[in-house]
C-alpha cells in the first residue's frame, strides 16, 4: 500500500493537530474547542501554516500583547511583497472583535494615510522604540485578554 502512493504522499494533505496551551493562566477558547486539526500539504512551508493559524486563532499570549502595545509610537521597517523595504510609524493598537478577535496595528508611512494591518502577518522589524513607553501596559494587556476570552 505504501509503495503505491509514490509521489502522491508528497502532495496529499496530512492533518496537523494543534492544541492551545495558555502561558498566562488566562482561559481562552479556540474556535469551538481547545484542539484543532488543520489539513496541510507535507511540503508546505511552516511559514504558510503560521500565517494560516494567525488568521484563524486569537493571540492571547501576554508577551505578544505586551509587544503590541509597547511598539505604539515606534518606527518599523516592513518588507513588501516586491522585496523593497518601507519605513512606517506604529500609530495605534487594538484588538478587533468579530467572529475571531484580531490584534490590529495602525501604521502610517510618510505621506500616506494611516492603514490598519495585522502586523503579525507582515515581514517587519523594529527600527526604533517608542519615545515614551505606554503607561499601564499590564492593564491594557489584561483588558485585551479579557476581550479575547469573552469574544
Amino acid at each position: 500500500h505504501k509503495r503505491e502512493r509514490g509521489l502522491r504522499a508528497l502532495t496529499e494533505p496530512v492533518n496537523v493537530k494543534c492544541r492551545y496551551q495558555s502561558s498566562s493562566g488566562v482561559s481562552i477558547t479556540w474556535p469551538a474547542k481547545s484542539q484543532m486539526s488543520i489539513p496541510a500539504e507535507p511540503l508546505a512551508p511552516l511559514s504558510e501554516l503560521r500565517r494560516y493559524l494567525l488568521r484563524v486563532t486569537p493571540v492571547p499570549a501576554e508577551g505578544y500583547l505586551s509587544y503590541c502595545h509597547e511598539i505604539v509610537g515606534a518606527t518599523i521597517q516592513e518588507r513588501g511583497s516586491n522585496g523593497e523595504c518601507e519605513t512606517a510609524s506604529v500609530v495605534a493598537f487594538e484588538v478587533l472583535l468579530g467572529e475571531l478577535p484580531l490584534p490590529i496595528h495602525t501604521i502610517q508611512r510618510a505621506g500616506s494615510e494611516p492603514q490598519r494591518v495585522l502586523l503579525a502577518m507582515r515581514d517587519h522589524s523594529l527600527l526604533s522604540s517608542a519615545e515614551s513607553p505606554m503607561p499601564l501596559v499590564e492593564l491594557h494587556v489584561a483588558l485585551c485578554q479579557i476581550m479575547i476570552s469573552v469574544g
